[in-house]
């Protein structure tokens, strides 16, 4: 009944679990286990919303965090779309699997924060990375490791000064890994226009890597040099 639905509601994004999961990154659970989840939110069932919870934060994480500049809204941002996503299950209509259509809630709800800080810095020191990615990974030699976190913090630096609709397919392509189809669903866009985004998105990312001298791959890019070389030595 409604009401029983209404009553196991949770209150307050706050009352879900935290985003430290322990489902495996990049696997989705198969479409049969997602329909029945489905049929059971609509139901209400909380400890439904808790398993998929479990099996998707993870993942949403990583995209929102490649769409939005605030890195500390990431937490609240998808904790936000799993309520959405539960209050809204009726109005979902199995067109395509759960895993697109919470994608589609997450992607909005990025969006939606988005418009409604539109008065923050393009970009900040919230773009790099926390010290816990600073750590180099085992075996890695110091030299090789520091280049490599270098690389990415920089690459993360130039895609947040993108258009939020560049930023918003390359996290869903290049983070998620999603099949030009599954963006085309989730953004609700043509293949052809989710190509035409995925080749205009990584051309501007690759100019702002080799044109910006902050922004520069380590040793620099040949057209830094040609202005370094301009300006003369100090």
């Amino acid at each position: 009944m409604p009401s029983a639905a209404r009553s196991q509601s949770p209150a307050h994004p706050r009352e879900l679990p935290s985003a430290r999961i322990r489902a495996t990154r990049g696997v989705s659970p198969d479409r049969a286990l997602q329909d029945l989840w489905v049929a059971r939110l609509r139901e209400g069932c909380t400890e439904t919303l808790r398993e998929v919870v479990d099996a998707f934060t993870e993942r949403l994480s990583a995209v929102v965090s490649g769409i939005l500049r605030d890195r500390d809204a990431v937490e609240d941002v998808v904790q936000e779309t799993f309520v959405k996503a539960f209050y809204r299950i009726h109005g979902f209509k199995g067109t395509s699997s759960l895993y697109t259509w919470l994608y589609r809630v997450a992607v909005n709800a990025s969006k939606d924060y988005i418009k409604s800080r539109k008065r923050r810095p393009a970009a900040s020191l919230e773009d790099l990375p926390t010290p816990a990615t600073l750590m180099p990974s085992t075996g890695r030699p110091p030299i090789e490791g520091l280049e490599q976190r270098e690389i990415r913090v920089r690459v993360h630096a130039a895609i947040a000064r993108l258009p939020l609709r560049f930023r918003t397919v390359l996290a869903l392509r290049e983070i998620e890994g999603m099949a030009y189809h599954e963006i085309a669903a989730v953004l609700n866009l043509s293949l052809g226009t989710v190509e035409s985004r995925l080749f205009r998105a990584r051309r501007r990312l690759r100019s702002l890597l080799s044109r910006d001298p902050d922004l520069g791959l380590p040793g620099g890019s040949s057209a830094h040099a040609t202005r370094s070389g301009r300006k003369g030595t100090s």
